[in-house]
């Protein structure tokens, strides 16, 4: 095996891993969260839909995937 490649390997791996997140705690998943609920937040708006009218669709968006993969 060639070395010098191993050793490219192993430092790009590195510093793949010091760009991710090591531990993927609550406050990271909880701003996730509210990062999506803005974001369906704007659609909703846009769209011009209320949040239960917004909700049934998903609702029925949701019940056409389940149908077609059972």
């Amino acid at each position: 095996m060639n070395t010098a490649k191993a050793t490219e390997n192993r430092s790009t791996q590195r510093a793949r891993l010091g760009q991710r997140p090591a531990v993927s705690n609550s406050k990271h998943l909880w701003a996730e969260d509210v990062g999506k609920n803005e974001m369906f937040d704007k659609l909703r708006i846009k769209l011009g839909k209320t949040a239960e009218e917004f909700q049934k669709i998903f609702d029925l968006y949701d019940h056409l995937l389940n149908r077609q993969n059972p």
